[in-house]
């Protein structure tokens, strides 16, 4: 067996993996969930490239609004990966 995706997070929250129906090289994009805060969830999308997934994008979603008001729909933003 070989490990083609560790990103070193697994233990400190990511509640969430999603295997997309597309694929990158072969194999299938994933995207791994975690909370931020009771409102906020960060998103990190991996793709294969050279042997293993690496982070391919990373997003943020907030029910909250501007003025603390909760939204119907999750509100979708880009966020710097770390």
């Amino acid at each position: 067996m070989r490990v083609i995706l560790d990103n070193g997070k697994f233990g400190n929250g990511y509640e969430k993996v999603i295997v997309r129906p597309w694929s990158t090289n072969g194999y299938k994009d994933i995207v791994l969930g975690a909370h931020i805060s009771a409102s906020e969830r960060a998103l990190d999308v991996y793709q294969y490239k050279d042997g293993m997934y690496r982070v391919a994008a990373c997003y943020g979603t907030t029910m909250m609004g501007d003025n603390y008001q909760l939204l119907r729909q999750p509100a979708v933003f880009r966020r710097k990966c770390e």
